[in-house]
């Protein structure tokens, strides 16, 4: 395929993900046409970022696809993903993984904490000290 084509898939995408009124099955689909790409090793094109491709997985509710592609983004952007992989594992019944993410960021990523990472953990008293 020419790069115009490409570029008008592309777009067409774009605005079926932008779309207000997109049913979810348009959203899956998208998602389901990435991972192929993905999987497909005769290809390197990336359809979108991780970061767009987790959002997608959270509208769809695939948030185990959606933790997948948040940790693919912690690689190139950790300082951006930390409270959404928070977020994201908790939402996933997984506060030990949740806790590891908070414990990892105040080690290794020498970052202020924030109050709302401990709110999503429901470890309060922690929360109430970053407040004071």
């Amino acid at each position: 395929m020419n790069d115009k084509g490409k570029e008008m898939i592309m777009e067409n995408y774009l605005n079926a993900i932008k779309s207000p009124s997109k049913p979810t099955i348009v959203l899956q689909t998208i998602l389901n046409l990435a991972e192929f790409m993905e999987l497909d090793e005769s290809t390197d094109i990336k359809l979108f970022s991780a970061s767009t491709l987790a959002r997608i997985a959270e509208q769809c509710n695939a948030y185990a696809k959606a933790l997948y592609y948040w940790e693919l983004e912690f690689d190139n952007d950790p300082r951006n993903t930390i409270e959404l992989l928070i977020q994201t594992n908790y939402g996933l019944q997984q506060p030990e993984a949740a806790e590891g993410i908070l414990e990892y960021a105040k080690k290794n990523i020498l970052i202020d904490e924030k109050e709302d990472w401990y709110e999503k953990l429901h470890r309060w008293k922690d929360a109430l000290k970053i407040y004071e």
